[in-house]
């Protein structure tokens, strides 16, 4: 992020706010906060994809079964019907991979706009 924040936000744009009066905490909301939207959008998919995809915390922190979240609880019943040859899980394992990966994509097509101006903001001539 320090160094999104270095290439998207100019310092001769930070300056020119203080030459008119901006304090540091304007010069911040107003200025710098718009610029760095995409970026900050950014790291906040990529974290929680990483802790919604979590799987061996929730594995070693919880005991009970019924506390798993779905993709622990997916990876116990994939191996209980990998080893009692139990076909009746698949439907269960594959529907509950589409209820696992549906808040991903859609957080992704609500963020994705914010990586669209971003991409399109170096091209605009003023």
């Amino acid at each position: 992020m320090r160094t999104y924040i270095g290439l998207s936000v100019p310092r001769e744009l930070v300056d020119a706010a203080r030459i008119d009066g901006a304090g540091e905490t304007r010069i911040f909301f107003k200025i710098a906060l718009p610029l760095m939207v995409p970026g900050l959008m950014t790291v906040l998919l990529l974290s929680v994809v990483g802790v919604w995809n979590n799987y061996f915390l929730p594995l070693i922190i919880f005991s009970e079964n019924n506390k798993f979240p779905l993709t622990v609880g997916m990876g116990l019943w994939s191996q209980h019907a990998t080893t009692s040859g139990d076909q009746n899980l698949y439907p269960l394992i594959v529907m509950g991979g589409l209820v696992t990966i549906a808040p991903l994509i859609i957080l992704f097509l609500i963020l994705q706009r914010y990586w669209r101006s971003g991409m399109l903001l170096g091209s605009i001539a003023n």
